[in-house]
């Protein structure tokens, strides 16, 4: 199993438009800086699955392979921005399954007229889908709107994405350390000083939950240019088997 962070950012992305911090002008000056908004690839060597991809991200994909299912935590505009404008490529006969959590909000988007997709029914909590031996799994996460994050299992690696969110249920909290998990992708959008409510994680609630779990590894996802800003100028905060993410990152999980 191979994942590919296709963004790291949050909503805003990196630079943020108008802005004049260290980040954003180090970020305009140098691409590989940038941040799009968080979303992901799973290629397994049968399938590819995409989580939270958007126009950009998806035309990307598919100049370059296919999505076989996408995937998405929620339906705010950052994961789904611009993919009612999308087509699929002349050659691609199948629309793309789209699945996500229970909200209203998904029928605007994804009504009859758009072709590209073909969206299922809601997916129900903590209820597996087996995709030619990569199983997903739905988790309840606190958010500002309903939303999942997912649990990845390849053959023996298991791999939390949680890109969107303000803390866990103990009920996901339980499953998750029970795994032993290989990898957690975690939202991680401000400084740690930072009242997050309902905006996303900040710093000392994504250790929180790195501490709780316990994976081998853990990436920070969904980075504001807040929260760049504030490791660009304080050096080894992070525990050693913790990193921020950064665009077109690729995991190899054997």
């Amino acid at each position: 199993m191979k994942i590919k962070l296709l963004g790291s950012g949050d909503e805003l992305g990196i630079p943020v438009a108008g802005c004049l911090c260290d980040i954003c002008k180090r970020a305009q000056q140098n691409h590989i800086f940038k941040r799009q908004p968080a979303a992901i690839k799973i290629t397994t060597g049968i399938s590819v699955t995409c989580i939270d991809t958007d126009l950009n991200q998806l035309n990307h994909v598919l100049d370059r392979s296919t999505c076989d299912q996408l995937f998405l935590t929620n339906y705010c505009n950052e994961h789904i921005k611009g993919l009612d404008q999308f087509n699929l490529p002349i050659s691609t006969v199948t629309p793309i399954p789209v699945y996500g959590p229970a909200d209203n909000a998904h029928k605007k988007l994804f009504s009859h007229t758009n072709k590209a997709f073909s969206l299922q029914q809601p997916l129900l909590p903590f209820t597996t889908i087996n995709f030619d031996g990569l199983k997903i799994t739905p988790l309840p996460v606190h958010a500002k709107c309903p939303s999942f994050g997912y649990l990845l299992q390849h053959k023996k690696m298991h791999v939390a994405y949680l890109g969107d969110t303000c803390d866990l249920p103990e009920t996901t909290t339980a499953l998750l350390y029970g795994y032993e998990l290989d990898l957690l992708i975690i939202d991680c959008r401000f400084p740690s000083d930072t009242d997050i409510k309902y905006q996303g994680s900040n710093l000392s609630l994504a250790l929180k939950i790195h501490h709780d779990l316990q994976p081998k590894r853990t990436i920070l996802t969904h980075i504001s240019h807040q929260l760049d800003n504030y490791f660009l100028h304080v050096n080894n905060v992070l525990p050693n088997n913790v990193s921020v993410a950064h665009d077109e990152q690729e995991i190899d999980l054997l």
